[in-house]
């Protein structure tokens, strides 16, 4: 092994390192005869050679050798080159925390050294974060200290510090004050690059803080940017970004686009972290068309690549009892209840899937033995000061089904009140929409008439989205609210029991099925009153929501402003709007309002 050693380098340079697994392979086998620095320099050659390739797991055992090989001896450059490495390769095969720790090491030995340069290489670095990780702002923060404040190596780290501030910290204002100075600087020195970045990095801020409007010009905004760049790595997260948000938004079929090109471009790189991501979001839009066998095998994917991760495992937890499969549901469960048993106590990810997971499944199966459970890490979620508003929000979905299944009037009416801003979209617990929830917890509040202009509401965002499951779900629950009133419509209830039943059919979802089958015996139990429900038809056809709409309209109102008396999305109200102009053949709004005046549907 010495001598091929010896041979090998014996052949040019660029041979040499075209030919690093062979030397670092020999070297292994004869260090003892060549020595310990020939082994770490050819096993760190070889490491970067495969992150180069995106042989990630590769990486991690060439770096891993060559730090074994200096174990007991003092750090040197060598040294801390190879552990830069190793946190590079940790990072992108979903060894986020391993990942943290080896560059924090590289970094104290580079600023020990006054090696700026590297130092802020390491500190810059875009390793792969996640929400509850502590302690990510210090390598950036103290980096910023070294450096003039208005250089270009201060841009590079502000935008870096500004993502680490929002997620350690959830300080929104603090996050877009460094990025806001950072996108200063690029643009002074047209670094194109750095702009680039630092629009994602406030795009992601803007996410986490349900400013989805701003999320999304600006996640557009980088694509552009990372396209005319050629620069993929820099393009996968803001599609990831985009997708989710169009998806809370409705927008289902911009959130599969973008779901798609984020699959093949993290598939390009071999990055378990973005493919781990892009996996999850593609299961949230195959479930959403329905596609549950699609769904199943993109979260399944999604976990063989990153078994830690709690976004998979949570969703194919609410897969398994959604389609019927208790027993597969219940082992999924308790690996994510593993997960949060070995996470410190935050606004975490863990937390959080455990806080929403067992309500929302609880809500299909109707088990409510593990609300402490959910309840406790709904709390320790909510009373962190770092929290941020879209882990908050996801938080209370937990505790609305919790209050909806227990029926906690007081609990019901905190939740309501506390949800009021997502209305007109989605969130990811799986099964249903924002007005769904609001639905059931203004029933649980005893307010059914309120309920059901949500559940009007619900079904218009799904039908218009093609969010059938969850179409499904809130046809559910609305025929039920009907079937329950003291003069029950049941002509609508049952038609509203088809459609769901139409829909559970082609989508396997057994538990929901079963409940439809039992409302549709009720309806047929029943003598027809065809008395209709006061909150589901209007006048002329119009149902209610829409002749409420159509009142406003005749007042004068905005889309906007009929959106904020309804406390409906204005998406919400331009559909409604359409569906008015259509059925009474109006050209524009001023036509709406004489025919309301002409049928004394004014406002008094």
């Amino acid at each position: 092994h010495a001598r091929l050693v010896e041979a090998l380098e014996a052949l040019p340079p660029d041979q040499q390192e075209r030919r690093a697994v062979e030397l670092a392979y020999h070297a292994s086998e004869a260090e003892a005869a060549v020595g310990a620095d020939k082994l770490i320099r050819y096993s760190s050659m070889a490491g970067d050679q495969a992150l180069a390739a995106y042989a990630y797991e590769d990486a991690v055992r060439h770096f891993q050798r060559a730090l074994d090989a200096k174990d007991g001896l003092a750090m040197d450059d060598q040294t801390v080159e190879a552990l830069f490495g190793l946190g590079r390769a940790q990072g992108a095969i979903d060894q986020v925390t391993e990942a943290w720790a080896s560059l924090n090491r590289a970094f104290d030995f580079y600023v020990g050294s006054d090696d700026m340069p590297r130092a802020i290489a390491v500190a810059e670095y875009p390793l792969f974060h996640v929400p509850g990780l502590t302690d990510t702002t210090r390598m950036a923060s103290k980096a910023l200290e070294l450096v003039p404040s208005e250089s270009h190596e201060a841009g590079r780290l502000l935008s870096r510090l500004g993502l680490l501030v929002n997620l350690e910290t959830g300080d929104h204002a603090r996050a877009q004050e460094h990025l806001e100075r950072a996108l200063t600087i690029a643009r002074r020195i047209g670094d194109v690059a750095l702009e680039m970045q630092t629009l994602v990095n406030a795009a992601d801020v803007d996410w986490y803080h349900l400013r989805w409007k701003e999320a999304i010009a600006r996640s557009e905004q980088s694509v552009e940017r990372a396209r005319r760049e050629k620069d993929v790595n820099a393009e996968i997260w803001p599609h990831f970004l985009a997708g989710t948000t169009h998806w809370y938004l409705g927008n289902l079929d911009e959130a599969e686009r973008h779901a798609k090109v984020m699959l093949d471009l993290a598939g390009s790189v071999r990055n378990r972290g973005f493919l781990a991501n892009a996996y999850t979001l593609n299961a949230w839009v195959a479930y959403s068309r329905g596609l549950m066998s699609d769904a199943v095998e993109f979260y399944d994917q999604g976990l063989e690549l990153a078994p830690g991760f709690f976004m998979p495992l949570a969703g194919l937890v609410r897969l398994s009892y959604e389609t019927g499969d208790f027993e597969r549901g219940d082992a999924h469960l308790e690996r994510v209840l593993e997960l949060m048993r070995n996470t410190p106590r935050g606004p975490s990810g863990e937390y959080l899937s455990v806080a929403t997971t067992i309500p929302v499944t609880a809500y299909i199966s109707g088990d409510s033995g593990r609300f402490d459970i959910a309840r406790k890490a709904a709390e320790t979620v909510l009373a962190s000061p770092h929290c941020s508003p879209i882990v908050g929000m996801s938080a209370r979905i937990g505790l609305a089904f919790i209050a909806i299944l227990e029926g906690d009037e007081s609990a019901a009416a905190e939740q309501h009140a506390a949800l009021r801003p997502l209305q007109g979209g989605f969130i990811d617990d799986g099964v249903s929409a924002i007005d769904q929830v609001m639905g059931l917890l203004a029933r649980t509040m005893g307010n059914p008439e309120q309920a059901a202009a949500h559940f009007e509401d619900a079904l218009t965002l799904c039908r218009e989205g093609g969010y059938r499951p969850q179409l499904a779900w809130a046809c559910c629950d609305y025929a039920d609210l009907l079937l329950q009133t003291e003069d029950a419509d049941l002509d609508n209830a049952m038609s509203l029991n088809d459609e769901g039943l139409a829909i559970v059919q082609d989508a396997g979802q057994r538990p929901l099925r079963e409940r439809l089958a039992a409302l549709r015996e009720l309806a047929e139990s029943r003598p027809s009153t065809a008395v209709p429900n006061s909150r589901r038809t209007g006048v002329d056809g119009f149902t209610a929501r829409e002749t409420d709409v159509l009142k406003l309209i005749a007042a004068g109102m905005s889309n906007q402003q009929i959106a904020d008396e309804l406390v409906i999305s204005i998406h919400t109200v331009i559909f409604h709007v359409r569906n008015i102009l259509s059925k009474i053949g109006a050209a524009n709004r001023a036509e709406a309002a004489v025919y309301a005046a002409q049928r004394g549907l004014t406002e008094k």
